[in-house]
């Protein structure tokens, strides 16, 4: 699959790869809330540089919104808590798929919003940040799992579910 319509910018592709590598790894230092810390900070500095390459303008408030990772379901949650609480001596192979997880959100939030940059200039204000987030978490449920086999046919993918959701432009 090679999604066209909006023809992604290679170097936008190449900076939100590395920089999400980089927020990954940093964010497994195993030292309590400095690896939450050292996550939240690379994945708001990667929406900060994306927007600004794009010439889209994002106050913290705006950037506080668009790095909210879309909510786990119930189920989910329960299941990490049951997992933790069984398998203490496996801690670091759970903490290690929750960082990979963490990542894809940092992966998938930059490169929804270097889509939206693309058509959108000037500055976001918190209203659109939300309905953007709202319109990114449609189209993040969209996505077949399928599509994470290729790292760029998971962009692609994210693009055209982004395109495919029926709100208006924020």
């Amino acid at each position: 699959m090679c999604y066209r319509p909006g023809v992604a910018d290679k170097g936008s592709d190449k900076l939100i790869f590395e920089r999400t590598l980089l927020a990954a790894v940093a964010s497994l230092l195993p030292v309590p809330f400095i690896d939450d810390y050292l996550l939240k900070r690379g994945r708001k500095t990667l929406l900060r540089d994306v927007g600004k390459r794009s010439g889209l303008e994002l106050t913290d408030e705006v950037l506080d919104e668009l790095a909210t990772p879309p909510p786990a379901s119930a189920l989910a949650r329960a299941g990490m808590g049951l997992a933790g609480r069984f398998t203490r001596g496996v801690a670091l192979p759970l903490r290690v798929v929750d960082r990979a997880r963490a990542a894809l959100v940092t992966f998938e939030r930059a490169t929804l919003l270097d889509h939206f940059a693309t058509r959108h200039k000037g500055q976001l204000s918190m209203e659109s940040a939300k309905r953007l987030r709202r319109r990114m978490d449609q189209a993040l449920a969209a996505v077949p799992l399928r599509s994470l086999r290729v790292p760029t046919g998971h962009a692609d993918a994210l693009r055209a579910a982004f395109d495919a959701v029926p709100d208006g432009a924020p």
